[in-house]
């Protein structure tokens, strides 16, 4: 079920994306908790995103422009 999102809320992401002409990757952002009191809970859904990502980027990527993954550790702070 958590796969089936995660595959739905990255669809979602790129569909959006609006690509400048100059750009050289489609860049997607996410923060979630690398450390801290919720890490349990969070690295296997970025582990899913990081393993997602790199197999579309491995069949050329979206539109032959790859996925570049920034993530941000937020420590499971809400703010």
């Amino acid at each position: 079920m958590k796969r089936l999102a995660l595959t739905t809320a990255l669809a979602a992401s790129l569909a959006a994306a609006q690509p400048a002409a100059a750009q050289d990757a489609y860049v997607v952002g996410l923060s979630g908790a690398l450390t801290g009191p919720a890490a349990a809970t969070y690295a296997p859904v970025i582990e899913a995103m990081r393993a997602y990502v790199d197999h579309v980027n491995s069949k050329g990527g979206v539109n032959g422009k790859p996925i570049r993954l920034v993530i941000a550790d937020n420590q499971g702070e809400p703010s």
